[in-house]
């Protein structure tokens, strides 16, 4: 973000607020996620004063990789009952009472929680809680929630819905044992986000308690529609779907025990984010409604009447900042540290606060994610479905082939007649209006693959180093991209140590975790390197031989003998201790949250055999990757 955009967080900072961020936070180069920075695009750099949360796309929820400001913390260490959501509340209580006893004045919070985000992870007995409560499946469970829907007048009385997207399962044709797995998948969603509810009830809590809570304004907002991620029949392990793989009923069963727990990173399955996108078509990633129309709750006891109204004027998420800026009645300011502010697009929606059918004064709003895009404007939607089956979002073709569709909004708002036939003059016109908005907003080019910038990151960084990477010492959360980038390529990793310890035991190097990834460890004394395939296979190569007391030199070489597949050697000094097969090697992704750690393991582990006792006994002085630049 330049700083020609000042985020919200900058402008109320220099207006006396405090600020405060907690939870997400993965809107900043993923090369910038260290101990290092540069911490430009860090919530320091954007106008906080404090951040308390995980900055990466999501999160374990029971071994969290967090940080408080620019600093590694690990609250979860040593706990058996540690639970993200209910910790980042907790901090948020405690920074909202602490400054409101101390300093009160004004403040911003920014709370991005990890739910219902994959992982879906949440204690078991909040699981148990909604056990049984989605036996009737997906099918039924959309009409029910039209017909709620309907109830409630937040949808037209005649709304019907979508036909079921023909790849995904009637939930009559499962069989009674995918339909118990199925159900699994949504009583550990909805229990997340039950927990994620009763967290932030706390919160309010605490603010009524402090007589803050009705001149407070309260914006509560999702980021997407229903996401399809999980696949046809869900997921235990999200890692496959960011390689490319898709999981079965089959293989999730296995997991059913632990599903939501440690030892799953799960998602649901895509027939279940249809029935959470009720009554639109498709899901995250896509620009269709089922993508991007979002429920947008807004709270002021003090400033706005007519409290429990509904609104249906037609807005987007870059309108929250003019609307806040305008409640509180700052002016957007021409400058921020010095540079020239850009136009904010956003406009104000205070004006329908009081007056719920006032006309939408909005007039355009463009979108595009992965190739899918779109423009709104008057109540007509052009639209593209690049990839409508965001699991296979690997599967690509060319943009040029493109269709687009035309929809009337005002008059068909969740997109079930395409007019771009009979109507070709409107469809061009709202396809100018895209080109112009995406050329101003530098949308283009294009780019549906982000696995081949990712692959191709990675032979510049190896290139770079000319395939030699050497670390002196501990080093703890280095991102995966700053890695040495060992996918899909032979190499070797040579360490130097000592120890007076006769079993000196912890992680020498780990890239990683419970999910999926390498590590290079120590177990009662003997050199062992294991490789995690998606926490479904272990392939271990164990030395038979302890290290000797003082100064060792412990070597792995791993060989590839076909695609994603190698033998792997463990040699203390010159002499070879242990060597065997390792059959499976993820080809994209070790994991998207844990990080590349040297003399500990700072997430999960990649090994049962050093959980709880990661961190190294012995002295490290040394590692060094050679990766083979074939």
């Amino acid at each position: 973000m330049p700083r020609s955009a000042a985020t919200i967080a900058r402008v109320l900072q220099t207006n006396g607020y405090a600020t405060y961020a907690l939870g997400k936070w993965d809107h900043l180069p993923n090369e910038d996620v260290s101990p290092a920075g540069p911490f430009t695009y860090w919530p320091s750099g954007q106008g906080f004063d404090h951040f308390y949360g995980f900055v990466a796309a999501d999160s374990d929820h029971f071994h969290p990789l967090l940080w408080q400001d620019q600093n590694p913390v690990d609250p979860w260490r040593g706990r058996s009952d540690y639970y993200l959501t209910t910790d980042l509340a907790d901090h948020a209580i405690q920074w909202i009472t602490t400054q409101q006893a101390i300093a009160p004045r004004p403040f911003f919070m920014y709370f991005a929680t990890g739910a219902v985000h994959s992982p879906h992870h949440v204690p078991r007995d909040v699981i148990d809680k909604y056990r049984g409560r989605f036996d009737q499946g997906w099918d039924q469970a959309r009409e029910q929630i039209l017909a709620n829907q309907k109830r409630l007048h937040i949808v037209p009385a005649d709304a019907q819905l979508p036909a079921r997207p023909t790849d995904l399962p009637a939930w009559t044709d499962l069989s009674a044992q995918d339909k118990k797995m199925a159900a699994r998948q949504m009583e550990t969603f909805a229990a997340e986000l039950d927990m994620a509810d009763h967290e932030f009830g706390r919160i309010l809590d605490t603010l009524k308690k402090l007589g803050e809570y009705d001149n407070t304004i309260i914006v509560v907002l999702s980021d997407n529609g229903a996401s399809a991620e999980g696949g046809p029949e869900g997921t235990f392990n999200e890692t496959y779907f960011f390689n490319g793989k898709l999981a079965n009923f089959a293989l999730n069963e296995k997991y059913f025990d632990a599903w939501g727990g440690p030892g799953t990173y799960p998602h649901y399955s895509a027939a279940w984010a249809m029935a959470g996108n009720t009554p639109f078509k498709y899901f995250k990633q896509t620009v269709h409604e089922g993508g991007t129309h979002d429920p947008l709750i807004v709270s002021w006891p003090k400033g706005i009447r007519n409290g429990g109204g509904i609104r249906n004027q037609f807005h987007h998420v870059d309108d929250v900042m003019p609307t806040l800026l305008d409640a509180i009645g700052i002016a957007p300011p021409a400058q921020v540290d010095g540079v020239a502010q850009q136009r904010i697009d956003g406009i104000s929606m205070r004006y329908a606060f009081d007056h719920p059918d006032a006309p939408t004064r909005k007039t355009a709003q463009y979108f595009e994610m992965y190739g899918n895009r779109g423009v709104w404007a008057d109540g007509w939607k052009a639209v593209v479905a690049h990839n409508p089956r965001p699991w296979k979002m690997f599967e690509l073709h060319p943009v040029d082939d493109d269709v687009w569709e035309l929809y009337h909004i005002d008059a068909d708002f969740n997109e079930l007649h395409d007019l771009a036939a009979s109507n070709p003059k409107k469809l061009e016109e709202l396809q100018k209006l895209f080109d112009t908005e995406a050329r101003r907003n530098q949308v283009y080019p294009i780019l549906p693959d982000f696995l081949s910038k990712k692959k191709t990151d990675a032979v510049e960084l190896l290139h770079s180093h000319h395939g030699e990477f050497d670390y002196a010492g501990n080093e703890r959360r280095i991102p995966e991209v700053l890695s040495p980038p060992v996918l899909n390529h032979s190499f070797t990793i040579t360490a130097k140590l000592s120890s007076t310890d006769a079993q000196p035991h912890g992680v020498i190097v780990a890239q990683g975790g419970e999910m999926g990834g390498y590590a290079l460890y120590l177990d009662q004394g003997r050199p062992v390197f294991c490789y995690n395939y998606f926490g479904n296979e272990h392939y271990i190569v164990k030395s038979t031989e302890p290290l000797p007391r003082g100064a060792s030199v412990i070597r792995f070489e791993f060989k590839k003998t076909g695609e994603h597949q190698g033998r792997g050697t463990l040699f203390i000094g010159d002499a070879k201790v242990a060597e065997g097969a390792i059959e499976h090697t993820e080809p994209a992704f070790h994991s998207i949250n844990e990080t590349f750690d040297l003399g500990r393991d700072d997430g999960t582990p990649v090994s049962a055999d050093y959980a709880g006792k990661d961190v190294l006994t012995a002295q490290l002085s040394s590692v060094v990757f050679h990766v083979d630049e074939d």
